[in-house]
């Protein structure tokens, strides 16, 4: 999560909640973005058909969260590591963002 979260956090259009930087102890496997212009759907929809990459987006049940980031209609694309995601896969996570935020 730490590689994904450092080859996404700078580029531009992207929002990234929370993460590494904040407080790396108490971050688990997920990174949370917004790609500015698109709903979280729209990004979800874009790294699945585009790159084969699941995802979740919307509220994920958390509206007072999505309150307090002003997330309320975007939502969040929510990517998740797992033991078995490998680093290539991570690079290529990361690529599509950046793709898809250079539209």
């Amino acid at each position: 999560a730490r590689r994904l979260y450092e080859g996404v956090r700078d580029v531009p259009g992207v929002t990234v909640y929370g993460g590494w930087p904040v407080a790396p102890e108490r971050c688990g496997s997920i990174v949370a973005l917004n790609v500015d212009g698109l709903d979280s759907a729209e990004v979800a929809d874009a790294l699945s058909a585009g790159w084969g990459i699941a995802c979740r987006a919307g509220a994920h049940c958390a509206p007072l969260m999505h309150r307090a980031l002003g997330t309320e209609r975007q939502g969040i694309v929510r990517l998740s590591c797992g033991w078995f995601t490998t680093e290539d896969e991570v690079d290529v996570a990361a690529s599509a963002v950046r793709e898809i935020a250079a539209g």
